[in-house]
């Protein structure tokens, strides 16, 4: 059987407000996660910079564009957040992420502005999850943080491996992946996280002995 580093798909997550001022670095980030082989779950940020620059950011939807996001976020492996300004949809979106064990990155923009930057570190230590990493970045780091992220899940590589089902249990998943809003991939390592918690002291004593 071939294992092989995961193919991740990513739910990207920043503010539209001050959009015309951080733009580069949205961008930036999203053209690196592609060029690393890896998808985005909703391709918005041109969308979105498009209507900026028109002056038509309220002519969309809410409604519609909530449930996107939404669909996008379960659909995710991991997410990947621009945090430099602050705000309430990123943070709901961080939330939502979490809440469903996803693995987030957290960027928050290197800045001498020291006031400001313990302002956004406060607000992110409320935070409390082992899924949640943040990190602050600019030029000089920014490949070296998603990649670590993204292709070795900060030592701990996600892998991908065949799996053969019958009928029954593939029906059974897209039943599952449809109702709890959750895609096959995580539920079944979700059955395993669970299974390895109620073996721990046996599977760590195999662990010692191997």
């Amino acid at each position: 059987m071939c294992y092989i580093l995961a193919t991740m798909k990513v739910h990207f997550a920043c503010t539209t407000m001050e959009l015309k001022s951080h733009k580069s670095d949205y961008r930036k980030i999203c053209a690196l996660i592609k060029e690393m082989g890896h998808t985005i779950t909703r391709d918005w940020l041109e969308a979105a910079i498009d209507l900026d620059e028109k002056n038509k950011m309220n002519s969309f939807n809410r409604e519609e564009v909530y449930n996107k996001v939404v669909a996008a976020i379960f659909a995710a492996d991991v997410l990947i957040v621009e945090g430099t300004v602050a705000s309430f949809s990123v943070g709901h979106q961080m939330t939502l992420g979490l809440a469903k064990n996803k693995p987030t990155l957290c960027l928050i923009k290197k800045s001498k502005n020291k006031k400001a930057k313990d302002a956004k570190h406060a607000f992110l230590g409320g935070i409390i999850s082992p899924f949640l990493k943040v990190v602050e970045y600019d030029d000089s780091n920014l490949v070296e943080i998603l990649n670590d992220f993204l292709n070795y899940n900060g030592g701990n590589p996600l892998i991908k491996f065949n799996i053969v089902l019958t009928k029954e249990i593939e029906g059974y998943l897209d039943w599952v992946s449809f109702t709890q809003k959750i895609n096959k991939s995580e539920y079944i390592r979700d059955l395993i996280l669970k299974n390895m918690k109620e073996d721990d002291k046996q599977y760590n004593k195999f662990l010692k002995i191997k």
